[in-house]
């Protein structure tokens, strides 16, 4: 079980790669200077309920992670988190896709990921042109 840690004095525990994907998914928006809601479900063990937290850039936050090895990262569960982190609900854990990927995946208004793990920018006149995919293009949507 991670940890999310906020301001030094609130602890949240989950799941080792539900926290990794939350990672990736809060990191992208306080980078880019973003405030925004998080709210979740506790579990049976902690009092049941739920919890919300109001995350900006400049309060500390810590991410713990239980385990030595860094979990699969699903690039459809990224985008689920961050559209829902996108909604006026702000940012909510919500299950992991299933099923097909679709062929190419827009993470933002300009680019693209194709399956092999290509960056695609989409000009808009029709113009395209790729590149391999970065770590910041997955973590800010390629605005680093």
């Amino acid at each position: 079980m991670g940890q999310l840690i906020y301001a030094s004095t609130f602890e949240a525990r989950f799941d080792d790669r539900v926290l990794a994907h939350l990672q990736i998914v809060i990191v992208a928006k306080l980078r880019r200077q973003e405030s925004f809601a998080f709210s979740w479900s506790k579990p049976r063990e902690e009092g049941s309920g739920r919890a919300s937290l109001w995350l900006h850039p400049a309060i500390p936050l810590v991410f713990t992670f239980h385990g030595g090895r860094a979990p699969t990262i699903s690039r459809a569960w990224i985008e689920a988190l961050m559209s829902s982190a996108n909604s006026s609900a702000g940012l909510r854990i919500v299950p992991e896709p299933s099923g097909v990927v679709p062929p190419v995946t827009r993470v933002h208004s300009s680019l693209l990921i194709a399956p092999d793990d290509r960056l695609i920018a989409d000009s808009g006149d029709g113009a395209i042109a790729d590149s391999a995919i970065t770590d910041s293009a997955i973590t800010d949507g390629g605005r680093s």
